[in-house]
């Protein structure tokens, strides 16, 4: 039996219990305690200083799962919570503060396990989440930023996602080009070669094991242009803020790529945290105005995104035969304009 203490807490009588009594019988590195109790968890993480601790909030409110998680983290050299959702592995849960540190200290990020699955299953996942957060950073940001332009309208059927590849194979002619196609409803270019989608980018991001290996791995490609297809689980995307996405899209102009094309689709909420990241906007349809459009303007300014109107490309891009002409001079001058 190791010296190390894992600690696990579940307020269901009998599971917690059964689980370290699993994990015991596999002769792990570990000494196994289980808890029902609230108190007397955090006054044992107190006393041994536990090396893991794996908690349980279920029917906690937001405010009291917070204030429970942050303590114990602050007795926990590694601290991580159940999930019942299967693809969060190593997730952050939610952000909170070393117990006893100020308002200003940097967060500490509780991660989640799956917890319905065997006792082997839940100690590799928060065995292989600690491997994955003491190794040394392997993204390695570029020395040129690449830019990026998401191709976005708030109506639907205007030619988003044509706009989009066209104007990524247009620009891959001056350098490495990569299409995201973010919005869960998009016409998915790379069906046939799919070998990851954006959901799983995000996953490896977080465990910090997105390396230009996994990433090959991950897209497809159609002729000149890498494609990453849509999400296929929609609520995978809910939780990413502003800064994760930036992470992500640094680390992608590290793999090479000098252009970043983003088909953002028509859902506002959806893609908003990209936006900050992004240089330009690109919004297809008639060019003219229109009361959708001043609608959606009206809403960006009332929402405290006014700021982005400067970044915003409206065009004249028609998804009708007759305007093929016309809709194929618009991306060249386009793709030569982001490419200077």
């Amino acid at each position: 039996m190791g010296s190390k203490i894992f600690a696990i807490y579940d307020p269901e009588e009998g599971f917690a219990e059964r689980l370290a009594r699993a994990l015991t019988r596999e002769e792990y590195d570990y000494r196994f305690r289980a808890f029902t109790d609230r108190s007397s968890f955090l006054d044992a993480l107190q006393r041994e200083r536990a090396s893991v601790a794996l908690v349980a909030t279920g029917g906690m409110s937001h405010e009291e799962s917070r204030d429970f998680l942050a303590q114990v983290r602050g007795f926990a050299k590694h601290c991580f919570r159940f999930s019942p959702r299967k693809r969060e592995l190593g997730q952050i849960a939610e952000s909170v503060p070393e117990f006893g540190a100020g308002p200003d200290d940097t967060a500490s990020m509780v991660r989640r396990i799956y917890q319905y699955q065997n006792a082997q299953g839940i100690f590799r996942d928060v065995m292989e989440t600690i491997r994955m957060e003491t190794l040394p950073e392997r993204i390695k940001l570029p020395g040129r930023a690449a830019r990026k332009i998401a191709v976005f309208s708030p109506k639907g059927g205007c030619g988003k996602s044509t706009l989009a590849l066209r104007l990524a194979q247009e620009l891959s002619a001056q350098g490495r080009a990569l299409l995201l196609q973010m919005d869960t409803f998009s016409e998915d270019c790379v069906r046939e070669d799919r070998r990851g989608d954006l959901g799983d980018c995000f996953y490896y991001l977080r465990q910090n094991c997105l390396d230009k290996e996994t990433w090959e791995g991950l897209h497809g490609s159609l002729r000149s242009v890498d494609v990453i297809g849509p999400p296929l689980n929609p609520e995978d995307m809910e939780e990413i803020g502003p800064e994760e996405w930036a992470s992500f899209l640094e680390a992608l102009a590290g793999f090479g790529y000098a252009f970043l094309v983003l088909d953002a689709g028509s859902s506002f909420r959806t893609i908003s945290m990209a936006f900050e990241s992004c240089d330009a906007v690109v919004v297809p349809g008639s060019g003219e105005p229109d009361g959708k459009w001043e609608h959606f303007m009206r809403y960006l300014k009332g929402t405290g995104h006014g700021s982005w109107e400067s970044r915003i490309r409206r065009i004249r891009y028609l998804p009708r035969p007759e305007e093929r002409a016309a809709n194929e001079a618009e991306v060249r001058k386009l793709a030569a304009e982001y490419a200077r």
